[in-house]
């Protein structure tokens, strides 16, 4: 039973990140959004009433943000060894306003680094859902090479990955480079990340670990980091298959 649970919670936050991206477009979208958190509420509630009997329970929302929230600590002591005293670009998606758990890894990671942090996106389309194409489709290196210009960070965090054509990138044709972390590979080449790796022109590759269904998340941040993914730097570059 708790599967379904958790499936109407999964259905109504991909709802809602999906009407966030699309109320800039049409208004109308905010109610129906607002029916979605109810459902995701309702959804997270009787999931915990069916594994708990009803007891007390931190609950799948509060789980997973302890999870996000546990990779943003992990960021913040990475950007704290490599980019300390610089400024912080989160190259993020527009949803991000409306995506609880992304939100919550940047506020930890800025927890731990203590340092100047921003936020931006590549400027796309505000109905581009409807389009039918995605944000990775429409931020191409060109795009975000404008956004990495307009903030001018010493550092880079990329929650969404790399584009597909990120070797025209200026982060990776400039003769110094900054640290750059990226959260994923996007829709980069690999071999073209794993290059980049070992000769520092990134700094870190985080990934999720496939198949782990580890439901309780560890109350140690870096145990809890540790159970949902796996991170690459130089020192283990032969390990990024």
């Amino acid at each position: 039973m708790i599967a379904v649970w958790v499936g109407l919670m999964v259905v109504g936050l991909i709802g809602m990140i999906i009407c966030g991206k699309m109320q800039k477009s049409n208004p109308a979208m905010q109610p129906i959004s607002i029916v979605l958190f109810i459902v995701v509420l309702v959804g997270a509630g009787m999931g915990l009433k069916t594994s708990f009997g009803g007891g007390s329970g931190s609950g799948i929302i509060d789980n997973e943000l302890t999870y996000y929230g546990a990779r943003g600590i992990k960021i913040g002591k990475l950007l704290s060894q490599n980019a300390a005293g610089k400024k912080v670009l989160v190259l993020a998606d527009p949803s991000f306003d409306q995506d609880i758990f992304s939100k919550r890894l940047v506020d930890e990671m800025k927890k731990e680094f203590k340092g100047e942090v921003v936020i931006g996106w590549a400027d796309v389309p505000t109905n581009f859902v409807e389009m039918g194409t995605s944000y990775q489709e429409l931020a191409n290196a060109k795009k975000l090479n404008e956004v990495i210009e307009k903030n001018a960070p010493g550092a880079i965090v990329s929650l969404t990955g790399l584009p597909v054509d990120a070797a025209r990138m200026k982060i990776f044709t400039a003769k110094e480079h900054m640290p750059v972390i990226l959260v994923s590979t996007g829709s980069a080449n690999r071999k073209f990340v794993a290059v980049q790796l070992k000769k520092g022109a990134i700094t870190a590759v985080i990934e999720g670990k496939r198949g782990n269904s580890e439901s309780n998340a560890p109350s140690d941040p870096e145990k809890a980091f540790e159970v949902r993914n796996t991170l690459y730097t130089k020192d283990n570059i032969a390990e990024f298959k």
